[in-house]
C-alpha cells in the first residue's frame, strides 16, 4: 500500500506486452471496489470473512487463469495469494472464520499447478506511504494510520521469513519510475533465467527524488 505497485504494474505490463510467454495479474481492487465489497470492508457493514473470500477467490481465480496460458513462463502478480492470507487473513478474522478461509483457500492453492516462485517485495517508510495514501484520495483509505503501515511492514517482514523461496526488498523511497524500473529489472532477469529460484534473499535500495 502506497509503495508504487500500481505503478510498477503499469511498467511491467507495458514492458512485456509483445511477450506471450509473461502474463502481469494486477490485484483485483477495480473488482472489489465496483462490487462494493471494499467499501464495505473498510466502514464495517461486510465483515472480514465476506471481504477474504472474495479477495482469495479473486486473486487464486487471476492466478490460475494465468498460469494455463500453453506459452507462459512467468507470472508476475501484484499480490500474492499466500501474502494475503499471511499479511491479512490471518490477522483478520476469528479462529473460527479462519477455518472456513483455510478451508477455500487450501482448495484453490490445490488447484494451481506446481511452480517456482520469487517474491518481490516494496517497502517505504509509515511516513512516506502515509502521504502517497493521502495524496491520491481513495475514500475508502481515509483515517488509515502511520501505525497501521507500520503493522503491515511488521507482517510482511514475518510472512518473508516463512518463505521456502527466494525474495528481494526493494526500499521503494525513490521516484515511481525508479521504484518501476528496478521491479522491471528482476521480473526480465527471471523472464531470462538469471536469477536463482533457490537460495537466500537479496535487498535492492532505490532512492532518489521524492515520488513522482
Amino acid at each position: 500500500m502506497g509503495v508504487g505497485k500500481s505503478t510498477c504494474i503499469a511498467a511491467l505490463s507495458s514492458a512485456f506486452a509483445s511477450d506471450p510467454t509473461v502474463v502481469v495479474v494486477p490485484e483485483p481492487v477495480d473488482a472489489w471496489r465496483a462490487c462494493g465489497v471494499l467499501r464495505r470492508m473498510y466502514d464495517g457493514s461486510a465483515t472480514m470473512l465476506e471481504f477474504q473470500l472474495v479477495a482469495v477467490s479473486t486473486l487464486a481465480g487471476a492466478l490460475l487463469r494465468a498460469m494455463h496460458g500453453r506459452s507462459v513462463r512467468l507470472v508476475i502478480s501484484e499480490r500474492s495469494v499466500g501474502g494475503n492470507r499471511a499479511i491479512f487473513a490471518q490477522h483478520g478474522l476469528a479462529a473460527e472464520c479462519l477455518a472456513a478461509y483455510d478451508t477455500v483457500y487450501a482448495s484453490l492453492m490445490a488447484a494451481l499447478p506446481p511452480r517456482d516462485s520469487y517474491t518481490l517485495y516494496l517497502h517505504a517508510p509509515a511516513d512516506v506511504v502515509g502521504r502517497r495514501v493521502a495524496s491520491r484520495g481513495r475514500p475508502e483509505e481515509r483515517g488509515l494510520t502511520a501505525d497501521f503501515h507500520r503493522e503491515l511492514h511488521a507482517r510482511h517482514l514475518a510472512y518473508l521469513a516463512t518463505l521456502d523461496h527466494p525474495y528481494r526488498c526493494i526500499e521503494a523511497t525513490g521516484s515511481a519510475s525508479s521504484v518501476a524500473g528496478a521491479v522491471v529489472d528482476v521480473a526480465d532477469a527471471l523472464r531470462r533465467g538469471e536469477l536463482p529460484l533457490a537460495g537466500g534473499p537479496a535487498v535492492a535500495r532505490v532512492r532518489g527524488e521524492d515520488p513522482d
